[in-house]
């Protein structure tokens, strides 16, 4: 009953279904519904695919008897799957209990992660999330060392009793054991046919990974090391353990800063992907490869590219919470690339009212990304209306990510209000805010993009402060962020800081009176950004150069405030434009609305 004439069967005996009482003619159609929900999910279409996976349950009932116990497994199973796929993620829990229920536990392990996922997507079960994953883990002996049997009530407070010792004593096991084998050997681990209790294991894993990494878990090395460790030793290398190859690299990076190692690793994970993707395509192992790892050495554009290819083909194979997670770094990298904030904020809003439907977590964060654009924009933000009044503000947004103690999430609110503040020149309380947003992020997450322009901008604020007569401890403070910067980047082919280093210096040599080398670093930044065509990063060094030639008394910086303006309006952030303008005297003709910068990524 395949196709079009199958499913306008399958249509007309769903619509008599009360009609049926025969038990084995409800068998025969709920298998009709089980085939043509499963070529509607071959398809992509999924929401066709839930709803006959559905119908062919109401034709089962609850009871799963011996002749059709592998049916319901099929039609349970398609519907927790497509329950998330079209971003009904509080009805999978119905679908994979039912299952955990009636089969054998090592065979429920996929339904166990079924669930695990669809806690994650509901975006409320941060805790119930990593417990439970643990809990199933404990069944078949794989066991987390050091983790106490909750772990995650430390975290919000900060607290931690892992010592850094023992997550570099974890990595050298882990080391020791791979380097037994070259990458290829590795690879040649990937079997064809796996055994399914150890490729569900290490799906459940892959999860706890997810979800450690919001959290910001300080145990989540531990959880990776192990998860390593048990592809390699149960010789089950497969799609399921990319993501902790790949994270095993990225912990390389920021624990010891070996990107050479990371980027071992991480191209391990990619062929393992390779070789998987005719039955899987792991998006958001795809994603956390180039988000962790790659982004170091290749150019913003290209991830901006690889993350929209990651939300078509996440969109397409039903993992729609990983096609999320790709357009909001999308979105990011745009932003971060000086796209025109106009053009940003259209795109926010088409996205941001598809991904709440699928990824609650995920559209947090896209609204923190649009409060931002609407402040620099000088529009009020009005978004917030997708949440159906539950979150109506950034401050009920403030107080969900406490309660469900999403650490990354606690962070990302303080890191945007430094940001804000440091646009807005308010250097005293863009301290403040980072501060705060620091303590929640730790050191548990490792160099994510956001700390590196946290080192730009702090360095500016404490170079700032110093030469604004607040003491000699800013002048240090602005050197440790320079040195950090300087040694982050050192192994790294990224450009997308290049402008951003010279402007630090620039400031350095300005807070050290160095007046020719001051000029020349702020003039370097602003070449190399329009190298990129970074017109943000231009702005801003056009700024930063006319209040230095401002307080020499040079009678250039009128013209770099001029520069400085029209770089903001280009850029489309028009309230930092009229600050300039009001700020700085700034007095330029009459203009009309700069065009939208557009790109075909």
């Amino acid at each position: 009953k395949k196709g079009a004439l199958g499913g306008l069967a399958t249509d007309h005996i769903n619509n008599a279904s009360e009609l049926v009482v025969d038990h084995s003619q409800r068998s025969r159609f709920a298998g009709w519904n089980l085939i043509v929900a499963t070529e509607s999910s071959r398809n992509s279409n999924f929401q066709s695919a839930f709803h006959y996976y559905k119908s062919g349950i109401a034709f089962l009932g609850s009871e799963w008897t011996g002749d059709t116990h592998e049916l319901c497994y099929s039609l349970y199973k398609g519907a927790a799957f497509a329950g998330l796929a079209v971003g009904e993620a509080e009805s999978v829990p119905k679908y994979a209990n039912a299952i955990i229920q009636n089969v054998p536990f090592e065979r429920s392990l996929e339904a166990q992660c079924l669930y695990i996922r669809s806690q994650d997507c509901i975006g409320s079960k941060n805790q119930e999330t990593v417990d439970t994953a643990l809990a199933v883990l404990g069944k078949v002996g794989v066991h987390i060392p050091f983790a106490p049997h909750s772990y995650l009530g430390h975290l919000i407070e900060g607290v931690s009793s892992l010592a850094p010792s023992i997550v570099l004593q974890s990595m050298d096991k882990t080391n020791k054991i791979a380097s037994k084998y070259t990458l290829d050997e590795l690879v040649a681990h990937q079997a064809v046919k796996v055994d399914k209790s150890k490729v569900g294991i290490l799906s459940i894993l892959d999860s706890v990974i997810l979800a450690g990494y919001r959290l910001g878990s300080p145990y989540l090395a531990l959880i990776v090391c192990e998860t390593v460790n048990y592809s390699l030793q149960q010789k089950c290398v497969c799609g399921h353990s990319a993501l902790s190859f790949c994270y095993f690299g990225y912990m390389h990076i920021w624990l010891r800063n070996d990107h050479k190692a990371g980027l071992r690793w991480a191209k391990l994970a990619l062929k393992i992907l390779e070789r998987a993707k005719q039955r899987n395509p792991f998006i958001r192992t795809r994603i956390m490869v180039n988000f962790l790892v790659l982004i170091w050495h290749q150019t913003l554009r290209v991830s901006a590219q690889e993350m929209f290819k990651a939300y078509e083909l996440g969109m397409k194979s039903g993992d729609v919470s990983g096609a999320s997670l790709a357009i909001y770094l999308h979105l990011q990298y745009l932003f971060m690339e000086g796209e025109n904030l106009s053009s940003l904020r259209e795109k926010n809003d088409h996205y941001i009212k598809q991904v709440v439907k699928f990824d609650k977590e995920t559209a947090k964060t896209l609204i923190l990304d649009r409060i931002s654009l609407d402040f620099l924009i000088g529009v009020p933000c009005e978004s917030f209306s997708i949440f159906d009044g539950m979150i109506y503000n950034e401050a009920s947004l403030l107080a969900d990510a406490l309660s469900n103690k999403n650490r990354i999430l606690v962070s990302s609110i303080y890191f945007r209000r430094h940001f804000e503040a440091f646009w807005g020149g308010q250097y005293v309380q863009a301290l403040k805010w980072s501060k705060i947003a620091s303590d929640y992020a730790g050191k548990v997450s490792g160099p994510r993009m956001v700390n590196m322009f946290l080192y730009v901008t702090m360095g500016i604020v404490f170079f700032q402060l110093y030469r604004e007569g607040e003491g000699n401890i800013y002048y240090d403070r602005g050197k440790v962020m320079l040195n950090t910067l300087e040694k982050g980047l050192q192994d790294c082919s990224n450009d997308l800081f290049n402008n951003k280093l010279l402007l630090l210096q620039a400031e350095h040599y300005a807070a050290n009176c160095e007046v020719k080398k001051a000029k020349a670093a702020y003039e370097a930044s602003i070449q190399t950004a329009k190298k990129f065509r970074r017109v943000n990063d231009e702005a801003l060094a056009y700024e930063l150069q006319g209040k230095y030639l401002s307080s020499i008394v040079d009678s250039q910086a009128s013209e770099s405030y001029n520069k400085s303006y029209r770089c903001y309006m280009k850029w489309g952030a028009l309230a930092k434009a009229k600050m300039i303008k009001e700020t700085h005297h700034v007095n330029v003709k009459a203009e009309s609305n700069p065009m939208k910068q557009r790109r075909d990524w």
